[in-house]
């Protein structure tokens, strides 16, 4: 199935207490949109009518820019302290601590932790304690998986660092042309 852009428009319940939602689709989105209305009645067709729909408030992704300038800070702040770039890397998103929470069996845990770890250098796990045979497990997500209002905030916090070891940074009215940290100042 697609996902797509949508704007809510209203919400209207029948005499039988069914309630129909109603989405308006504007643009390039409206292509996606038909896409998954002729996959639905490809289904419904087949009998299997039943969906599950997942709707989420819409946030713009950040830019590759604003990537692209997390990691110039970086380098700079390696090169200052010789600290490995991602050693530094870890520790922001540590720091940031957006993290999800799990309690496992041990086998269950290691296994987890594995898989996590694989998504990339800033996915960090932190095994927290263990109780009654589980262990509580803290899995950190890296920055690619950060909204522009994370990422800015990630950004804010190596500024600060590089500014602490003198390293010049972009001046705020820079960093607010970044359009991805321009929007998130805005959230």
């Amino acid at each position: 199935m697609q996902k797509f852009i949508a704007y809510f428009d209203r919400a209207l319940t029948d005499t039988d207490g069914t309630l129909t939602l109603s989405f308006a689709i504007k643009g390039a989105e409206k292509k996606k949109a038909m896409e998954c209305v002729q996959e639905m009645q490809k289904l419904k067709l087949q009998g299997k009518e039943r969906l599950t729909l997942e709707i989420k408030q819409y946030r713009k992704q950040r830019s590759k820019s604003a990537n692209d300038y997390a990691w110039e800070l970086i380098g700079k702040l390696s090169e200052k302290t010789g600290e490995h770039k991602n050693d530094i890397y870890r520790k922001f998103i540590y720091e940031l601590g957006i993290y999800r929470e799990w309690k496992a069996d041990e086998a269950s845990a290691e296994t987890l932790m594995k898989v996590w770890q694989a998504m990339g250098i800033g996915w960090i796990v932190e095994r927290v304690d263990s109780e009654n045979g589980l262990v509580r497990v803290h899995g950190y997500y890296g920055s690619s998986s950060f909204n522009t209002k994370q990422m800015y905030k990630f950004i804010q916090n190596i500024v600060n660092e590089c500014k602490n070891w003198g390293i010049e940074t972009r001046t705020p009215d820079e960093l607010a042309n970044l359009a991805s940290l321009h929007k998130a100042e805005k959230l």
